[in-house]
């Protein structure tokens, strides 16, 4: 089954399925725009960045969004602003959805958010059917010389939780110990290149299909059930997805149960600047029409963010089908890992750090060859620039 992007659909999870009401205005799917001109393309970025550090700047709360969104125009002649959003299933948005917080937004700003679960939510932008979507932050580059819309990271949902797994039975403590070894992978961006990077830095090894140093593996199963029938040495897995093997001790942890974001963070010496997993990233052009609309959109996002970190336990217990968790032990369980590796960030405003490291990620991602040498970066707004 498809969306109306083209784009295979996910698992609708809940939140989206409470809004089925609302339906996606496609607009002219076959008309095709023509790729911006480097220096056009230099211009909108510029002037997306612009909008966006303003908005940022500016004071929360400060009225209604413009009426400049995506939409149709009312009987009375107002425009029925809509932000159209993609993104893969998580709690924080369900989160939004059923404690009201979403609707009492909308009904704040005179805003209708249409968000749906496509398979690949950067599908949905690429194509022109999504204004914001959530997405991992290494993944952007990929996305950035598409050719139609220009990408713009604004915000930040989660730093990289990944770890990596391997038999308890193993003798291993790092990837240095299971060198020529079948690495298990959901795919090859996202939190394998940072592994990659982490991999590069700490043992000069090549985490890479068709490096020689690992046989790597991509499974769209459960990566921690490949290595747990033996069939993997080792996978690069979130711990929120492999919880009844974290809890049982039939997998455990290399380099002391620390995560990709901990890993690269002391590796790189970050600080407090955590590695960019998951972001919120806006079409430029969208973005410098709407700074006002997406300033909104990032305040309510930091209200799904303070609820988790306020408490996360309940909103695991509230939403154990998005944790892999099937008891109450196995939800206890995962909230204490929670809270001593939250991954979630505390605020979803991006600062000049951050935008500082991962654009150095970026950089050595290049000069390693785990992404395309001509890959440029992508725009990042940072509070507090004007």
């Amino acid at each position: 089954m498809a969306d109306l992007c083209g784009a295979p659909l996910g698992p609708v999870s809940r939140a989206t399925r409470l809004r089925r009401d609302v339906v996606p205005t496609v607009g002219a799917v076959g008309a095709a725009a023509s790729p911006p001109t480097g220096r056009r393309r230099r211009a909108l970025v510029g002037a997306a960045i612009a909008a966006a550090l303003a908005f940022l700047a500016a004071a929360c709360g400060g009225g209604a969004a413009p009426r400049s969104g995506s939409g149709d125009d009312t009987a009375d002649g107002d425009a029925a602003v809509v932000v159209r959003f993609a993104l893969v299933p998580t709690a924080t948005w369900n989160w939004l959805v059923d404690s009201g917080e979403l609707e009492a937004w909308e009904n704040r700003h005179g805003v209708r958010v249409e968000a749906s679960n496509p398979y690949a939510p950067f599908t949905a932008f690429v194509s022109g059917h999504a204004d914001i979507v959530l997405v991992p932050a290494l993944d952007v580059p990929s996305f950035a010389d598409s050719g139609e819309r220009t990408p713009v990271v604004v915000g930040k949902h989660s730093t990289d939780r990944s770890v990596v797994l391997t038999r308890r039975t193993t003798q291993a403590d790092d990837l240095s110990d299971v060198v020529e070894e079948r690495i298990a992978v959901r795919n090859e961006l996202g939190s394998t290149l940072l592994w990659g990077l982490i991999a590069a830095q700490a043992h000069s090894l090549e985490l890479r299909d068709g490096s020689g140093d690992f046989d790597f593996v991509v499974s769209s199963f459960d990566v921690a059930d490949v290595v747990e029938r033996g069939e993997a040495a080792a996978c690069i897995c979130f711990p929120d997805q492999s919880v009844a093997e974290l809890s049982t001790g039939m997998l455990h942890t290399l380099y002391g149960g620390q995560s990709a974001g901990q890993m690269y963070t002391h590796l790189a010496g970050l600080g407090d600047a955590e590695p960019l997993d998951e972001v919120l990233v806006a079409e430029a052009g969208w973005l410098a029409e709407n700074p006002g609309l997406a300033d909104a959109f990032l305040d309510l996002w930091q209200r799904g963010l303070d609820a988790w970190n306020r408490d996360p336990r309940s909103v695991i217990g509230q939403y154990p089908q998005m944790f892999s968790v099937e008891s109450d032990e196995q939800i206890a369980w995962l909230a204490d890992y929670v809270s001593g590796r939250n991954w979630a960030a505390e605020s979803v405003r991006i600062t000049e750090a951050e935008r500082d490291q991962y654009l150095r990620s970026l950089g050595r991602l290049r000069d390693l060859g785990l992404i395309d040498a001509d890959l440029g970066d992508p725009g990042v707004a940072v509070e507090g620039r004007r």
